[in-house]
């Protein structure tokens, strides 16, 4: 039932990550206990190596030793290999960064901890990006000069990027989208930089895609300053997010934050 629920022909990208997040390592354990007893499990229950396999490449590395498997599983090496291709793809791990950054569900304030299963009441969304979500107008205001990675930078990025894509498209969707508008790499790189937010930087495909977008010799994919545009304050406004998609007359822009 959960590996229909999560892959089913009616799923979208988002929802896969939404059921499992924070949950990967507690369902992994039993599910790969199973797994384990079957010889060659990935040919004679394919759902289930399936869905076991997702929640091995789902949890962090530090996640993977605690449960006893630092090394994917055999029934999942083909799993692998998909991810290593798609991560061999900047923007299809563009994606793949932002689905994890969305699942967590978390108030983007800097050093804030709480997330939407935690806290009562509704969370807010940035008003121009609505990629972006805070517990509070201080937590915004915080994170709108955050020294790692101000929002004044980012949302102008993720803006144009969902100007023309959005993390619901399928890989080649998305993929595609970002190519026929030529999305630049340094931009890819920086968003995937902020979008692991120091929990996954560390795992190979993100040093993998870091280095193909390094080593990529064209001219959008040098390291240029950050323009005027998208350092421009005064440009998010601050939206209920059950009312996201619309523009509240009572929320005015924040400017000089």
């Amino acid at each position: 039932m959960l590996s229909m629920f999560a892959f089913g022909p009616e799923t979208k990208q988002l929802d896969k990550v939404l059921l499992f997040y924070q949950r990967e390592h507690e369902l992994f354990v039993p599910l790969h206990q199973v797994a384990s007893q079957f010889e060659q499990p990935e040919k004679t229950h394919e759902h289930l190596t399936h869905f076991t396999g997702y929640l091995w490449h789902a949890m962090s590395s530090p996640h993977r030793g605690e449960v006893g498997c630092p090394e994917v599983p055999t029934y999942a090496i083909g799993m692998q290999e998909e991810q290593d291709a798609t991560m061999r793809d900047p923007y299809r791990a563009l994606q793949h960064y932002l689905l994890l950054q969305a699942g967590r569900g978390a108030c983007q304030g800097p050093e804030c901890v709480h997330d939407k299963r935690s806290t009562p009441g509704a969370f807010l969304y940035c008003g121009k990006c609505r990629a972006v979500q805070y517990c509070s107008t201080e937590c915004q205001r915080a994170d709108w000069s955050n020294t790692t990675h101000p929002h004044r930078v980012i949302c102008n990025m993720l803006a144009k990027l969902f100007s023309f894509a959005r993390i619901e498209m399928s890989e080649a969707e998305f993929a595609d989208a970002c190519r026929d508008h030529a999305f630049a790499l340094e931009r890819v790189h920086e968003i995937i930089e902020w979008a692991a937010n120091g929990q996954v930087a560390n795992d190979s495909a993100h040093r993998e895609t870091s280095e193909i977008i390094d080593a990529v010799p064209i001219a959008s994919n040098l390291r240029t300053p950050v323009t005027e545009e998208e350092m421009r304050e005064g440009t998010a406004e601050f939206l209920p997010q059950t009312e996201a998609g619309t523009r509240d007359p009572d929320m005015s822009e924040m400017q000089s934050m």
